[in-house]
């Protein structure tokens, strides 16, 4: 096994299994979403919700 990673830039190694977590992350929150109803479940939990209105720019 040890082989296998003889030769191989440890920075690029950690960069190419950082991109796989941060995908699989990803992927798991994206299907959390869909099963939770989000954002439809926040909207009929706060209904009289309404974000502030923007202030004026100023001159």
């Amino acid at each position: 096994m040890y082989r296998i990673w003889v030769g191989l830039d440890p920075k690029l190694v950690m960069a190419c299994l950082g991109g796989a977590i941060a995908l699989m992350v990803l992927t798991i929150h994206i299907f959390a979403f869909d099963n939770l109803g989000y954002p439809a479940s926040v909207k009929a939990k706060y209904p009289t919700y309404s974000p502030a209105p923007a202030a004026a720019p100023a001159r």
